[in-house]
């Protein structure tokens, strides 16, 4: 009588719990080469600019930003318009819509940045009377942190590049610290 045996194979210890359990090592281990090279990343860079700065090759600031707007005020109190402005501490780019009354002839709205104190002024430009019957420029200036007033005064069409004096609105940026 032949007798057989059947061979019921190695059986599989853990089975899921085994799986589970290589891929907890393998991502561990992935977790722990991200950390260091994030940490050799941010020596690495600490160290040049440490470096740098120590030796005087980089002097290392933030840029100034310049993000805001100017309510503008009429002679009378009430609002006129605003100013929007963006840019940098060098150069920013001004959008002025304003409601103000309609002029006599031969003169003309111009927008004046000043510094504080009347210390300087500088043309913006004469605005422009759009169909719905407000005035409006895009102008751009230079060393914008420098002239934080807006003035509107009606100038004269005779050719000078002074102000005449003749304010009918003004406003001051406040989205950087005087």
């Amino acid at each position: 009588m032949h007798q057989s045996y059947k061979h019921r194979g190695a059986r599989s210890r853990g089975g899921i719990g085994g799986v589970i359990l290589c891929l907890i090592v393998i991502g561990f281990g992935g977790f722990l080469v991200f950390q260091l090279i994030g940490w050799f990343r941010t020596t690495n860079e600490n160290a040049a600019i440490t470096q740098a700065t120590t030796l005087g090759v980089a002097t290392l600031s933030a840029p100034v930003v310049l993000d805001g707007s100017a309510s503008i005020t009429g002679i009378d109190g009430g609002l006129a318009g605003v100013v929007y402005r963006r840019g940098s501490a060098e150069s920013a780019e001004y959008n002025a819509v304003l409601n103000l009354p309609t002029l006599i002839v031969n003169t003309s709205y111009e927008v004046w940045m000043v510094k504080d104190g009347l210390a300087d002024v500088q043309s913006a430009g004469i605005l422009e009377t759009r169909a719905d019957g407000t005035f409006a420029k895009v102008f751009s200036v230079s060393n914008p942190i420098e002239y934080p007033n807006v003035v509107i005064m009606v100038e004269p069409n005779d050719g000078v590049s002074t102000p005449s004096g003749n304010i009918v609105a003004q406003g001051r940026f406040t989205d950087i610290d005087d």
